[in-house]
């Protein structure tokens, strides 16, 4: 196989927009249709649940799955939201200035820099 026998999904779609041909004007059309559906799913997120509830219903998964799946969906999402906030707060914090310095605290137990230089007695 050479090299330029190889196309990944995107380029396949574009050849079949492009042939002539009457015989892929219903490939056409389904993928007008397809794409306008995601459209829609972009500007109103709750119908692209609708259409992912109707999916599992074709397959035959029960109500009581198709509950546990979205809630486990929902679950998944707000932890990613919370730890991109994290990754946020852990990018900051390994900055070139920490953020100790910019508020004059030290992490570890809240004192300022300037009380902590004095030398403690260990008994």
């Amino acid at each position: 196989m050479r090299l330029t026998d190889v196309a990944n999904a995107e380029t396949l779609l574009r050849l079949v927009q492009s042939v002539p041909s009457p015989k892929a004007e219903p490939i056409k059309l389904w993928l007008a249709k397809v794409g306008y559906e995601r459209m829609q799913e972009m500007s109103d997120p709750a119908r692209a649940l609708e259409r992912a509830r109707a999916t599992w219903q074709q397959h035959g998964r029960s109500e009581k799955w198709i509950q546990q799946r979205m809630t486990g969906q929902e679950t998944r999402n707000k932890l990613t939201d919370i730890t991109s906030v994290g990754a946020w707060l852990h990018c900051f914090r390994s900055a070139a200035i920490p953020l100790p310095l910019l508020v004059g605290v030290h992490p570890r137990n809240n004192l300022s820099r300037r009380s902590q230089s004095s030398p403690r007695k260990i008994s």
